[in-house]
């Protein structure tokens, strides 16, 4: 085989860094980025008002089944009237309460993998991993309008508020 040596020493330089002078490296970006699994996933998840809040109470306070509270219902229970003489001072009043009390609900989701789902996605992606994911995500944007409202958009109560009296 005869190489021509001016070809031989054309190649060496290449070899040498002769292709960095072409212009285009990793640095300019064009690169393979491999975007299939976010882009299977593509729901907002926007929860604010979760994202913010406490999700354990304090140390050792204890959570119960319930929680407690007491209310005022009525300011002047007696109905002291605020008329007063000059130099007199207003009649003391007695606030009526209630005891209130709510009780504690669980909420969660469920998802099921079959096995031949499983099977079939194979290659395509984690289908138990979607599956959890997915319930989480659910999830989190059925408890967000609880937080905020008490009750879901299904419209099951959690507990009712007394009328005003």
């Amino acid at each position: 085989m005869n190489f021509d040596s001016n070809a031989l020493q054309r190649l060496a330089e290449l070899r040498s860094g002769g292709l960095n002078k072409a212009g285009i490296s990793t640095a300019a970006g064009l690169v393979f980025y491999d975007l299939e699994a976010e882009a299977k996933l593509l729901y907002p998840v926007i929860a604010p008002i979760r994202k913010r809040m406490a999700r354990i109470g304090k140390r050792e306070a204890g959570q119960g089944l319930a929680v407690h509270w007491n209310v005022i219902t009525d300011p002047n229970a007696g109905g002291i009237t605020s008329e007063l003489g000059e130099g007199q001072r207003g009649g003391v009043r007695t606030p009526a309460t209630a005891a209130k009390i709510a009780t504690y609900h669980g909420i969660g989701l469920e998802n099921a993998v079959t096995w031949e789902a499983e099977y079939a996605g194979e290659g395509y992606d984690d289908i138990r991993g979607i599956a959890q994911r997915t319930s989480l995500v659910a999830l989190i944007l059925t408890e967000e309008p609880k937080l905020l409202w008490g009750n879901g958009p299904t419209g099951i109560a959690i507990g009712a508020a007394l009328p005003p009296t």
